[in-house]
């Protein structure tokens, strides 16, 4: 499903969606504020008991080998792909104008289960247990992006095997 999709790594360039612009940057921040919210904020997940089930279980599995070695847990991971929106990319280094395509969210939720042990959340003071957070933008564009060759590129490869050629003479 995301074969095609590419990371867009420039913060400056801009995702026209629906009648909304936005810079790379400012969405990647939008997106963690949401996700931030949605991990510490959301009163469902905090009081939703099967919530609480899974993430213990979850967050409290230990590898036993053959009821000999018991190994706890210490990191684990929440991984999700969002489903994709169409969009438009205005790459402002390439300078082709504005791409059509779609625009997906990768992210990544590391949790640390050591610090969740025995960890309750408190509304007056909240606290929240050692966690971090990977997010990446993905962009396709709707028609594939023709390989470019420029002259300039010829020349330059031309040039690299006759220094190469020239070497290999002087080898023989």
């Amino acid at each position: 499903m995301t074969d095609n999709f590419y990371p867009l790594t420039c913060d400056d360039d801009l995702l026209l969606i629906d009648k909304d612009t936005f810079t790379v940057a400012r969405f990647k921040e939008f997106v963690m504020d949401s996700l931030k919210d949605k991990i510490y904020n959301d009163r469902s997940f905090s009081s939703d008991p099967r919530f609480k089930i899974l993430f213990n279980t979850l967050n409290n599995y230990n590898y036993i080998i053959d009821n000999k070695v018991k190994l706890q847990l210490t990191q684990s991971s929440w991984s999700n792909v969002s489903e994709s929106v169409e969009c438009k990319l205005l790459s402002l280094s390439s300078g082709k104008g504005w791409i059509s395509g779609k625009l997906i969210i990768k992210s990544t939720v590391n949790l640390f289960p050591e610090d969740y042990k025995n960890f309750t959340y408190d509304p007056k003071s909240p606290s929240y247990p050692k966690s971090e957070i990977e997010m990446e933008l993905q962009f396709c564009p709707d028609e594939p992006e023709p390989l470019e060759t420029s002259l300039e590129q010829l020349e330059t490869s031309d040039s690299c095997l006759d220094e190469l050629r020239q070497q290999l003479q002087i080898y023989q």
